[in-house]
């Protein structure tokens, strides 16, 4: 699809120019699918996974599971396919291409929470069986699967087809800390931690009733994986455990209570993931002998051309990029680390400006469409707003205004930054007899590189490197050695 602008004196107008035939899918393009994935999984799992058994797992009487399948009575219940997506272990992905050819289904939606619900269980790739998923669904407040059509006579399961009866749950709470400590320093004061997706720090409350005591049951979890449950009413010291697999009758609400948190974290990775959330945004690191700034926008001017931003500079050059997706985290984070949390390479770049010029001289082309000639001055004027922010950024850091690693709380005494960087011996530290602390020490050290050259440190050298990030003495030497100080990498 293309997109043709028309410019007016106060407004633009966009309309959609389709360049393909709209086509619809064929009858068996829905069964063929599944046939080629259901092919996959017995290849992968070696095992026979027949119609009937899947019908069976399912829940729905073999004939009429082969008509819905091969569409000659065809559901309107979306949940069916969901759930023979999930028998079949489909990724969000493969589910929502599966939907697609069942006469257009709605994907899974990220913003929708039960959607997402399913989608985190759908990536965790358990295998738990379709009871299970509708036995979560229910424990965390979403409607159980809706799976069979009224003229099959049957209702979706209930909460009574699939709890034990032992427990009755009250509550489910999941809460997410944000004014936590980070290293002993506050996440949002360092630019290395201010969109670090561990640095969320989620918690689980679930309340139970037992039917046989009548006794509340309290229990608790979090993102970190420690476990406890305890009796309000009866005794206040909890019970802690190691693994799920130790909490006995509670294991399966520990599980849903797992299913919250991933929920939560899924959540709170997708607002990390889009600028949109944060209008605009830049950071900074050290790589090699530079610093490197970044900074990303969306074109809210236009929003239907959904065109992010990307400036990046880096040894005195900047670079814009524009993407179709928010690129921020791909900047923030090496790729493995990108990929785990999103399960998905870089963004891709859909054109590259090394200069405001290039774009002016873009602007100016002759018999340039006047279509062409906004996005180029959409992608200046970002150019523009987006250097401004990473120079002010590159001042403040290197008038220790901003740091992409905040000292504070952390060195009420200077040299305390030699326990960071366990050089204590190194500097023939002193020490306090009473709490052990920092009293006097030598101002610098000599360190040789694997070259044979000599680079002397100061304390003042190490605490400019900690608010830089750098963690190795080596790399710090290195740069000492190259540029004339630490502090040149801003320059750099």
């Amino acid at each position: 699809m293309k997109a043709d602008m028309k410019y007016c004196e106060n407004q633009i107008s966009i309309e959609s120019d389709y360049t393909g035939q709209y086509q619809l899918f064929s009858k068996n393009a829905f069964s063929d699918y599944i046939r080629e994935k259901w092919k996959e999984y017995n290849e992968e799992y070696g095992e026979e996974f027949s119609t009937r058994k899947l019908a069976k797992l399912v829940g729905i009487n073999y004939e009429m599971f082969r008509k819905i399948v091969n569409q000659e009575k065809p559901t309107k219940k979306r949940d069916c396919i969901i759930a023979i997506c999930f028998a079949l272990k489909f990724t969000p992905g493969e589910t929502d291409e599966a939907l697609n050819k069942y006469q257009y289904m709605p994907a899974l939606d990220e913003s929708n929470p039960r959607d997402c619900f399913i989608q985190a269980l759908m990536k965790k790739g358990s295998g738990i069986p379709i009871s299970e998923l509708n036995s979560r669904l229910i424990q965390n407040g979403f409607p159980g699967l809706d799976i069979h059509d009224t003229r099959g006579g049957r209702k979706e399961l209930t909460n009574a087809q699939v709890f034990d009866n032992q427990f009755f749950v009250l509550s489910l709470k999941v809460i997410t800390q944000f004014e936590t400590h980070y290293l002993y320093n506050e996440v949002y004061g360092s630019l290395s931690t201010q969109y670090d997706p561990d640095h969320y720090q989620s918690y689980a409350d679930m309340y139970l009733i037992d039917h046989a005591s009548k006794h509340t049951i309290r229990l608790s979890t979090d993102s970190d994986g420690r476990l406890f449950s305890m009796m309000p009413d009866v005794d206040k010291t909890p019970i802690i455990y190691k693994t799920i697999a130790e909490t006995g009758n509670y294991k399966q609400y520990y599980e849903s209570m797992e299913d919250a948190l991933s929920t939560e974290k899924h959540r709170l990775l997708q607002i990390l993931n889009d600028t949109r959330n944060y209008n605009e945004r830049a950071s900074a690191m050290v790589s090699g002998d530079s610093i490197i700034a970044f900074a990303e926008t969306f074109n809210y001017a236009i929003p239907e051309l959904n065109e992010y931003y990307d400036l990046s500079y880096s040894h005195g050059r900047y670079e814009l990029n524009v993407y179709h997706h928010s690129a921020f985290m791909s900047y923030y984070l090496p790729e493995k680390i990108y990929q785990k949390y999103y399960g998905k390479k870089y963004p891709e770049k859909i054109e590259t400006y090394d200069s405001v010029d290039q774009l002016d001289i873009l602007i100016k082309t002759p018999g340039l469409f006047s279509d062409e000639a906004i996005r180029y001055r959409m992608r200046k004027r970002a150019f523009v707003k987006l250097q401004a922010m990473i120079d002010e950024l590159l001042c403040k850091i290197k008038k220790h205004e901003v740091y992409i690693r905040n000292p504070e709380n952390r060195f009420e005494n200077p040299a305390d930054i030699l326990r960071f960087y366990n050089l204590e011996k190194k500097y023939n530290c002193k020490y306090e007899e009473e709490y052990g602390d920092i009293f006097e020490s030598d101002e610098n050290a000599d360190f040789t590189l694997d070259e044979g050259i000599t680079v002397s440190l100061s304390i003042d050298d190490l605490l400019e490197a900690y608010y830089l990030g750098l963690n190795d003495v080596a790399e710090i030497c290195r740069i000492k050695h190259n540029l004339g100080s630490v502090a040149a990498v801003i320059e750099n």
